[in-house]
């Protein structure tokens, strides 16, 4: 059986926007007083990280790769 974390979410009533945090007002779409609690269960991946986070694997490169903008 694949392993699952919890996490609690607020989404907004009126766009569908969501935050990690309670506030009077969306973030998003500015409603105010229209955030909702919801909890969600994530897949946990092989890493041992719940998927949608950020932060996945990476490619490292030498500085000497990595060309300067300005």
């Amino acid at each position: 059986m694949a392993k699952a974390r919890t996490r609690t979410l607020f989404r907004c009533r009126e766009c569908g926007g969501s935050t990690l945090q309670w506030a009077g007002q969306c973030p998003d779409c500015g409603s105010w007083n229209s955030l909702e609690e919801s909890v969600e269960t994530v897949p946990v991946t092989s890493a041992g990280r719940a998927a949608g986070y950020a932060g996945g694997a990476t490619e490292l490169r030498s500085l000497s790769e990595v060309s300067r903008s300005n």
